[in-house]
């Protein structure tokens, strides 16, 4: 049996998103959400690298992930592995720790029962069930929230090549250099290139590819044409899109579209 990737898309909370991935054999590479990702493995092992650092989440188990923390998810199983995520708006956390930004410095959770409501949740047949999973996010940032008010030490080197991020996020639609970008940052190219990986995680190649995907993604969600986000965000062609939203997101572009506007439940045939 083959792989299959399904998502459903909600229409309350920042328009909550549920990843279901069964029997999946293809790596993640290093990239990053505009959301934060909760995570629970049904079959198998998830392995995540993060600052240099390897995170192993097995059933059970809660994984998260900050928005916009650069990470990879490298198949590390003999065989597929089954997994839900969750990609919840960190404003939402937000708004449910009292106005406060909630900020994890652990990343793998063990709280079985909160786990397999989460599970349960995202299998249900009923489409709004708002006020059952609102339960579920308290419980989730009350276990989370320990009076830690600290920014992780990622934002706090992304903040340091500010001018390169801000200039990257007004121009992503455009064709943007190496060499531009070591003019703005008054380096010479190679060593911006190492400062730069050094401080994200990723070339700059790289993260403004993930920057695309996620205006394309937002862009889609918005009900626009395929072709649209295609030269609105970028990319050179369908192909080269195409390309890189199967590889960052496992869900080829239409798939993704075909839940934009209405909450489905379906579940596509992944090559």
């Amino acid at each position: 049996m083959g792989a299959t990737t399904a998502i459903k898309r909600y229409p309350f909370l920042d328009n909550l998103e549920v990843l279901t991935a069964m029997d999946y054999g293809k790596d993640f590479p290093m990239h990053f959400h505009d959301v934060v990702c909760i995570t629970l493995v049904e079959k198998g092992i998830e392995c995540t690298e993060v600052e240099g650092k390897k995170l192993y989440n097995s059933t059970g188990h809660i994984s998260l992930t900050q928005a916009n923390q650069v990470h990879a998810n490298p198949n590390i199983n003999d065989h597929h592995y089954s997994f839900v995520t969750y990609y919840l708006s960190p404003e939402v956390l937000q708004y449910y720790n009292a106005g406060q930004a909630v900020y994890f410095s652990e990343q793998i959770i063990e709280d079985v029962r909160l786990y397999q409501q989460l599970l349960a949740w995202s299998k249900t047949t009923h489409s709004f069930q708002q006020r059952e999973f609102e339960a579920l996010i308290r419980k989730l940032v009350q276990f989370l929230y320990k009076g830690n008010t600290s920014r992780p030490t990622a934002t706090q080197h992304l903040r340091q090549i500010e001018d390169i991020l801000t200039y990257i996020e007004g121009h992503y639609d455009e064709k943007i250099s190496l060499d531009r970008l070591a003019q703005i940052a008054g380096m010479k190219k190679f060593a911006f290139l190492r400062l730069f990986k050094k401080h994200t995680g990723l070339t700059p190649a790289n993260y403004i590819i993930i920057k695309r995907l996620e205006k394309a993604k937002r862009a889609l969600r918005q009900g626009r044409p395929i072709v649209d986000a295609v030269y609105d965000c970028g990319f050179y062609d369908q192909s080269h899109f195409h390309k890189y939203f199967k590889k960052f997101t496992g869900l080829t572009p239409a798939q993704y579209l075909s839940d934009c506007n209405i909450l489905q439940d379906k579940a596509w045939r992944s090559s």
